[in-house]
């Protein structure tokens, strides 16, 4: 009995850490298939309540995507097959699907301007992530360097429930919203808030809570409005995060020393 107790409890420790490698994977995978059940909603024909069911796959996929980097960095687990994996998964839920979703909201009212845009953003965010993964950037650092793709892609669904998907009407949503795409390409600087205590369980917690609200229309747009703020922020910290930088620059310099005559 001892054996097999032993036996037992070694196949439970080895199931343990495949699980822990494979955990963040998983949540990935199931970002990923929240945003194809989104597009496959989003091109059918019939778009009678599609828009709202697909707003909340999208914001489902990005609380996946919340999860599988933090059971990465708790499981400390990282990998760079992980890290292209969630690079591709970010694309098809932050990008595409929620560039699917703007293009049927605008198509009644702005067919040709909601098209154009519906079209750039994944192009944007193709080649944000394209240079984040060659260049390694935003990870293990402080800040994102260009408006992080999960913004882009929450404040589309977030703009939907808010409106209770209804056809857009003004265009200076629209170019907003291709502002935000042109943001992801930039190197401004975003804080990492959602790593703070207290701040990232916060939205991440009033997003699920929306999920489930039959009325969500309040919330979306106090969530839209805290995020029009995150993004205009971006501005005012990259230039006190340059300031900051150059005076630690002149600080360091050498102390010119006379040389004797």
């Amino acid at each position: 009995m001892k054996l097999v107790s032993d036996l037992f409890q070694i196949h439970l420790s080895q199931f343990a850490i495949l699980m822990r490698k494979i955990l963040p994977n998983l949540f990935t995978l199931s970002g990923a298939l929240a945003g194809l059940i989104a597009i496959f909603l989003l091109v059918q024909e019939d778009q009678t309540g599609k828009l709202l069911l697909a707003s909340k796959l999208i914001l489902i996929a990005i609380l996946f995507d919340a999860l599988d980097g933090y059971t990465a960095r708790h499981f400390r687990v990282t990998s760079k097959f992980g890290i292209q994996l969630d690079a591709l998964s970010d694309l098809l839920s932050c990008g595409i699907a929620p560039s699917l979703l703007l293009f049927q909201m605008t198509r009644e009212r702005f067919p040709d301007l909601g098209i154009l845009v519906a079209i750039l953003l994944p192009l944007f965010a193709m080649i944000r992530l394209a240079r984040s993964l060659a260049k390694g950037r935003n990870q293990g650092e402080k800040v994102y360097r260009g408006l992080p793709l999960p913004i882009l892609g929450s404040s589309i669904s977030l703009l939907v429930l808010f409106t209770k998907g209804m056809p857009l009407g003004a265009s200076w949503v629209l170019f907003s919203i291709l502002l935000m795409g042109i943001l992801l390409m930039t190197d401004l600087h975003y804080p990492k808030i959602i790593y703070k205590k207290g701040i990232g369980w916060t939205v991440y917690a009033s997003l699920l809570f929306l999920l489930f609200l039959p009325e969500p229309s309040f919330l979306a747009g106090l969530l839209l409005f805290l995020g029009g703020s995150y993004i205009l922020f971006g501005f005012t910290f990259t230039y006190r995060h340059h300031r900051q930088n150059k005076k630690m620059e002149f600080e360091i310099l050498p102390t010119p020393v006379e040389k004797p005559r």
